[in-house]
């Protein structure tokens, strides 16, 4: 398989992990960089450093969206600073979300690219439910069973609470 482009290139390593037995990121990465030429490590690095500095404008977006200031005046009032605000709302704005397909900043979305934006994340936050079930069913477990950590549980249970199969 020849990597030219980034879906080929998750692609590539989605397959890596499926491949391994008891996949991890030093395991992965190692593969496949001894597996790939030096051109589709270009590609790689193109995609996974994208992927970075995305994540670092969304980190630093984050840490700097704040609430507006409320200002309390000497005779009673609330308000907020113009400025502050304005700064605020331009920060929220400049929010990138994941709408459909691609990227987008809060400012440029429209109504399709936020009910998929919406979509996606209730999805996620379905999945985020089923898995906090599994592991307040395992506390549960090691309650029942006096165990201390779940390597402590009958293989049965783990079975039936993980879903895996003999």
């Amino acid at each position: 398989m020849t990597i030219a482009t980034a879906d080929e290139f998750r692609a590539y390593v989605r397959e890596m992990i499926t491949a391994m037995p008891d996949p991890g990121p030093g395991p992965v990465v190692d593969k496949v960089l001894s597996n790939i030429s030096a051109k589709e490590a270009k590609v790689a690095l193109e995609v996974t450093l994208r992927d970075y500095v995305r994540e670092l404008i969304n980190e630093a977006a984050r840490s700097a969206r704040r609430e507006p200031v409320l200002h309390h005046g000497d005779d009673g009032r609330v308000f907020v600073s113009k400025m502050v605000a304005a700064s605020w709302l331009e920060r929220t704005l400049a929010t990138q979300l994941h709408a459909g397909d691609r990227w987008r900043f809060l400012r440029d979305c429209g109504v399709t690219d936020l009910e998929a934006a919406a979509v996606s994340r209730e999805s996620q936050a379905d999945a985020l439910r089923v898995e906090a079930d599994r592991w307040r069913r395992l506390a549960a477990a090691l309650a029942e069973h006096s165990c201390a950590i779940v390597a402590e549980l009958p293989e049965q249970t783990l079975r039936e609470i993980l879903g895996g199969t003999p």
